[in-house]
């Protein structure tokens, strides 16, 4: 287990997270100085080895919390139908993730590090937060072809979808290749996106991607910021759907995230796969990043530590793929433990993003 960040931690909370009887003989002194088992510091949160000693000092501690930054990729199959992803099968984000729910109301963030990984065109999911039969719901896609009306590819697509998405709904497109971003990003509009048209990438051919929502700038080019690495893009806020860069909303409304899964690496079960590499993906619940945070998060072109993203917020869900099988959905923030079961068993593999 892990401690918790607040309320009262007694001895024997302390023992058990040690390893230890819950009634064996205790002494702060000697918990804190490594007497009963060295101290984790890869714990997001661990005690001091200086006078004076304090139970306080034990908040939010992992005696198992895995190390960040060996930086494990996750790997999503390919084949469409066959996809390998991660999703909240045992656990309901309402009632598991309930301090804080993100909405086109308020503000969140996502962000993650993304390897494309197919030669050629295609589309896949990064991530959703519905169920099925809903259409409240949050998905981030990618699509990659080429248009010879308009040459270049879309990036992901954000979509909060009510109703028949006509009205009340939210979605914001990136093309990367248009005239305006093809130079932030790198990205010929004469290919699809894909594995040998990656664009501006770090050594091992990942790229942070990081889209802001903000409902204080609705209606305008600021309510939808997308940053590629830590530049932001031009994505202009538009009254219709059209094939350059855009967001466009309509009668938004609240989602209900009542009995929702939260999926990456994949849609729901029998929909395509993430045909890509995953690294540090992060929700921010309630937070809106500004572009020094983006800055903080991008770390130089190396996944950031999480204590990096927790003075950011602490309304987090982080996965950093660190653990292998079976718990490639560890929770790493140690937020709200809301860990991710595995769907046809995705792999890790030692491809880090940096």
């Amino acid at each position: 287990m892990t401690l918790p960040l607040s309320g009262t931690i007694d001895a024997s909370d302390i023992n058990v997270e040690l390893g230890r009887s819950a009634t064996a003989t205790f002494s702060i002194k000697d918990a804190a100085t490594g007497v009963y088992g060295a101290i984790n510091t890869c714990s997001p949160y661990y005690p001091n080895a200086t006078a004076p000693h304090a139970y306080s000092e034990w908040y939010g501690y992992d005696h198992n919390a895995p190390c960040l930054n060996s930086n494990f990729a996750y790997w999503d199959d390919t084949t469409t139908g066959t996809q390998n992803m991660l999703y909240s099968f045992k656990k309901d984000y309402w009632t598991d993730v309930s301090a804080t729910r993100p909405s086109p109301l308020g503000q969140m963030t996502i962000s993650f590090w993304l390897k494309h990984r197919i030669t050629s065109s295609g589309q896949g999911y990064v991530m959703g937060l519905y169920q099925s039969s809903s259409l409240d719901r949050i998905l981030v896609q990618w699509f990659s072809g080429v248009d010879p009306s308009v040459p270049g590819k879309y990036d992901a697509l954000v979509i909060f979808g009510y109703t028949d998405r006509v009205s009340g709904y939210i979605t914001s497109v990136v093309n990367l290749s248009d005239t305006n971003n093809s130079p932030i990003t790198g990205i010929s509009s004469t290919t699809p996106w894909s594995a040998t048209n990656r664009g501006s990438v770090d050594a091992n051919g990942y790229s942070l991607i990081t889209i802001v929502l903000d409902y204080d700038e609705f209606s305008s080019d600021r309510y939808a910021t997308w940053y590629w690495n830590e530049t932001p893009l031009e994505v202009a806020w538009q009254n219709a759907a059209n094939n350059v860069s855009h967001t466009y909303g309509d009668s938004v409304t609240a989602p209900s995230w009542t009995n929702k899964d939260l999926y990456i690496g994949g849609g729901f079960i029998g929909e395509i796969s993430a045909k890509c590499q995953l690294d540090g993906f992060t929700l921010f619940l309630d937070s809106a990043l500004t572009s020094g945070e983006v800055s903080t998060v991008y770390n130089g072109g190396a996944v950031a530590d999480i204590a990096d993203y927790q003075a950011i917020s602490t309304n987090i869900l982080f996965y950093n793929f660190e653990s292998d099988t079976p718990d490639i959905g560890l929770e790493t923030g140690g937020n709200y433990g809301f860990d991710l079961d595995e769907y046809n068993t995705p792999k890790r593999i030692q491809d880090p993003a940096a």
